[in-house]
């Protein structure tokens, strides 16, 4: 809290000191120290101890003092510390005097007040499978704790930015994380794709932004989570409309008269808006012979007939429409029910059959197209299934776990539509779970650290330890 007038004098004193005098300066702001007297000064720059050497201090002093701490718990009362030592020994003789020296991973989160990696997982988990019920549960869950909704929205961020880190083996160092919670974060990593992760990063951010200006505290943390369970949907509402549009225009049937308008009397009209009804309901065609018989039958009487001469009475040509409107009627009629007739025949004479070759193309084709529109969740989930079929028109989606099971379930629909256009048949698909030991075997496996990689290495082989003790050699973290 010097002045510029004092940093003057006192650098008339560092020019000609006592021999016996030594001056220490600490600052925390060294840019306000003039440039003289720091030309003048050994500087020694203190940085904040990191997470790994306050949890080997804290595991020391738990030793000494005859307490049981996990690894996990220290590793929470290091990050709440923020690199202080003072805080880090202040909240460990708190929380042992709460616990009669029993520090573990679960009372440790309760005395600090914090959410711990589980919830979060959860919460990261419902998001995939885009449950917003299941979030907003989990949120409930959480603020009846009396946790508050910043805190929450921080606690997220600083989990999808752990998953970020996992993605690349060289970002490993900077994961700050206890030991037994890296394999899990190497898990929902592999499951999760980048660009989700990178969205909900922005989405979050945003939130947080707003979160001091917002009214509702609670509605505005309720509005991130369900933005951030749909943004995996991604379902182009083009084609649902393009395809009601087809359905449109093939259904619809107009038929015109006349091309040249005449005066009709009221009997013509009432005649035509009779027979208007046969022609509405006719059956949608089942193929293409049954739309061009109903356009040639409808195109014969469009043809114009030649106009009366004016010295004609108006009755007889009023009368003309009429019998042609009920001719057009019988003669359409009698071609379109013979030829729905040959097609129902032969619908029956040549019933379809979907083979297990066929469904296995198809079904890896449709994984094809997942993955090439970047539906990297649902292509790998869609990886983990298999099919079976059951004739004559049953597709049987086997998934491993529950998990895949509802990816298996919500993509029914698409995927019966997907099969039905591919084969010009309707596929009932149904779902069942049947648990795959190398499933089992792949999740059972543990990714294990760069020191627990090379204490395996150690015992399998003595030599490898007793080169590193002959060179000096350390584990790099």
């Amino acid at each position: 809290m010097l002045s510029a007038a004092a940093f003057n004098a006192f650098l008339k004193t560092l020019e000609e000191p006592p021999p016996y005098a030594i001056f220490i300066l600490a600052t925390t702001e060294k840019h306000k120290i003039l440039p003289t007297i720091l030309s003048r000064c050994q500087i020694f720059d203190f940085k904040r101890i990191t997470t790994h050497d306050i949890v080997a201090h804290l595991q020391s002093i738990a030793s000494k003092e005859g307490m049981i701490a996990q690894e996990a718990a220290l590793h929470v009362i290091a990050q709440k510390s923020e690199g202080a030592m003072r805080d880090a020994l202040s909240m460990l003789d708190r929380i042992a005097s709460f616990t009669n020296g029993m520090l573990t991973y679960s009372n440790t989160m309760e005395h600090l007040n914090l959410l711990d990696a589980d919830f979060y997982f959860r919460l990261t988990d419902s998001m995939l499978s885009q449950d917003v019920a299941g979030t907003l549960l989990l949120l409930d869950q959480a603020l009846e704790k009396g946790f508050e909704g910043d805190v929450i929205i921080n606690g997220l961020a600083e989990h999808f930015r752990n998953l970020l880190l996992c993605k690349d083996a060289r970002m490993a160092k900077l994961l700050d994380v206890p030991n037994d919670h890296r394999p899990m974060y190497n898990e929902k990593a592999n499951q999760t794709p980048p660009s989700f992760i990178l969205s909900a990063l922005n989405v979050i951010n945003d939130s947080e932004l707003q979160y001091k200006s917002a009214t509702n505290k609670r509605l505005h943390v309720e509005m991130c989570l369900i933005r951030l369970c749909f943004l995996l949907q991604s379902i182009p509402a083009s084609q649902s409309a393009g395809g009601d549009d087809v359905k449109k225009n093939s259904s619809s049937v107009s038929i015109p008269l006349t091309n040249n308008p005449q005066p009709v009397n009221n009997q013509s009209q009432s005649s035509v808006k009779a027979q208007e009804p046969v022609v509405e309901s006719v059956p949608y065609p089942v193929n293409n012979i049954v739309e061009k018989k109903v356009e040639e039958a409808v195109a014969k009487p469009i043809q114009p007939q030649p106009a009366p001469a004016p010295t004609q009475k108006q009755d007889p040509v009023a009368k003309q429409p009429v019998s042609a409107a009920k001719k057009l009627s019988m003669n359409m009629l009698q071609d379109i029910e013979s030829e729905v007739a040959k097609a129902t025949a032969n619908q029956d004479t040549e019933q379809k059959i979907l083979t297990e070759e066929r469904a296995e193309e198809l079904f890896d084709a449709y994984k094809k197209k997942l993955q090439s529109e970047g539906k990297s969740v649902l292509f790998s989930q869609f990886c983990m299934m298999r099919v079976e079929v059951l004739p004559p028109d049953e597709l049987r989606l086997i998934s491993p776990s529950e998990l895949t099971d509802t990816y298996a379930r919500e993509q029914r629909s698409l995927l019966t539509d997907f099969y039905r256009t591919e084969t010009d048949m309707i596929v009932r698909i149904t779902t069942a779970i049947i648990e795959d030991e190398s499933v089992k075997a792949a999740q059972n496996t543990v990714v294990l650290s760069k020191s627990e990689m090379y204490e395996a290495m150690a015992r399998k082989n003595p030599a490898v330890a007793a080169l590193k003790d002959g060179l000096g050699m350390q584990i790099e973290y």
